[in-house]
């Protein structure tokens, strides 16, 4: 479900912008290149497989009981690709901004600036979108991850307040 959200929004935010066609300012290398970022750095960290466990915490189940630990380790490996992917939408910004700046020749009047300007912009609007899309589910999982805590506290408070209630029967 959300892979799809992701999708809509990046085909979306493709589609308004200049183009003849909905696929034309499509820049595969850019979204190759965050998904390469962003696995490298999901594997790395050992968060590859609470990412994908955040998919399935964030769809809510009554059934379903999670740990702490389990909801807390979604929650991280959510926030790393946020991050992970705003970073790398900038860094291929300016690196394309240093490949543009190296290559403009400004003594032709012909230059055409935009051509090469565009896939430098798209970075960050793609890393921009897969971040705004990703941020609920965040926020999902931590509100999760606070309704388990507070039942475990309140469960911890019931059951050390009946411990205290309850007669010693060792003494005589």
């Amino acid at each position: 479900m959300f892979i799809i959200s992701i999708l809509a929004v990046v085909i979306i935010s493709k589609f308004f912008t200049v183009g003849s066609g909905i696929f034309w300012p499509l820049d595969y290398y850019t979204i190759m290149l965050l998904l390469l970022f962003n696995f490298t750095l999901l594997t790395g960290s050992g968060f590859l497989m609470d990412f994908n466990n955040a998919f399935r915490l964030s769809i809510p189940n009554r059934k379903r009981r999670e740990s702490v630990q389990e909801l807390k380790r979604a929650v991280e490996a959510v926030r790393l690709v946020i991050k992970t992917t705003l970073v790398t939408g900038f860094f291929l910004f300016f690196f394309e901004s240093a490949q543009i700046v190296m290559t403009l020749d400004l003594s032709s009047p012909n230059s055409s600036m935009g051509a090469m300007i565009t896939p430098g912009i798209s970075a960050p609007i793609d890393a921009a979108a897969i971040a705004l899309v990703l941020l609920p589910m965040e926020s999902m999982l931590r509100l999760k991850l606070w309704n388990v805590q507070k039942a475990q506290e309140i469960l911890y408070k019931q059951i050390s307040s009946d411990s205290k209630e309850a007669p010693d029967t060792n003494k005589e």
